[in-house]
């Protein structure tokens, strides 16, 4: 379990009790994103039309005390090993401070973008310093814990789903069961990840908080899954095979919002289950 005051990557942890590396200061935490807009000039006058605000990724800087007798070139390289610039994947950059997010512990998405280790005199003397930036290209900062819930299919009552599928959905009945429960405990729309197994027709995931719902025209037989991934916005049969040509016009790729999210898996026939992750996420 993370302890308060520390930062983890890469196998290594920053802070805590017997530490050689401690934290003098961390940045990038409770500031807000980089902001992409949207707006556009209006011509020939003041002012510009509002646009969306979207925003962009998320800098981290950890300023970090290294304490270990001298020479002790084994804390030194520990610490280097850990946080190589230039990689190619994020890894998950883990925090646990009291006031961040509740008190709960946190992670992004990172890479190492910059890593200064000055040779000094403090150095020499066994009490270095050095500066790491991280950089996220998703901003925003997830629970370490993953939340799964799971769901039957959805029993109507009726002729079910009519295909080709039009907005708002009607199910053509009454609809039981097939409903879960997502409890977002932060303060911004979470991304999610749903498994789809079949059997099952034309399978539809519907967040029943907000009105949106993803509709697919694809049968899933016994043993088969579709992976939704609305992150990455992707639909893969078996987890391999794209399948996004499966999703309806019109569809909505919905998020996880901030407390409780109704989630419904519906078909016009079969069987099928789902599994829905997600991690609670604040900006």
């Amino acid at each position: 379990m993370p302890t308060d005051w520390t930062v983890t990557f890469g196998g290594l942890t920053i802070g805590g009790d017997g530490s050689p590396y401690q934290l003098s200061q961390l940045v990038g935490f409770h500031e807000a994103p980089e902001v992409r807009t949207s707006d556009q000039m209006r011509s020939r006058a003041h002012g510009l039309f509002a646009g969306t605000d979207y925003l962009g990724g998320r800098s981290i800087v950890a300023e970090v005390e290294v304490v270990a007798p001298h020479p002790s070139e084994t804390v030194w390289q520990a610490f280097s090993s850990a946080l190589v610039v230039g990689a190619e994947s994020e890894t998950a950059l883990g925090v646990q401070m009291p006031g961040l997010a509740y008190g709960t512990a946190v992670q992004v998405g990172a890479r190492v973008r910059k890593l200064s280790m000055p040779i000094e005199r403090a150095y020499f003397n066994g009490h270095g310093r050095a500066v790491v930036e991280w950089y996220a290209t998703d901003p925003r900062v997830y629970s370490q814990t993953l939340t799964t819930e799971t769901a039957s299919q959805a029993t109507v009552a009726g002729t079910g789903v009519t295909f080709p599928v039009t907005f708002p959905l009607s199910f053509g009945g009454a609809v039981s069961g097939g409903q879960l429960t997502a409890t977002n405990a932060g303060e911004f729309g979470a991304p999610w990840v749903a498994t789809i197994s079949g059997p099952i027709v034309n399978p539809t995931l519907e967040n029943i908080t907000t009105g949106e719902t993803l509709a697919f025209v694809g049968s899933l037989a016994t043993g088969e899954t579709l992976v939704v991934d609305s992150l990455a916005r992707s639909v893969l049969l078996n987890g391999t095979a794209s399948r996004y040509s499966w999703l309806v016009v019109g569809s909505q790729w919905f998020t996880v919002e901030p407390g409780d999210n109704a989630i419904r898996l519906a078909g016009t026939s079969g069987t099928g289950s789902v599994s829905f992750s997600f991690r609670s996420a604040w900006i």
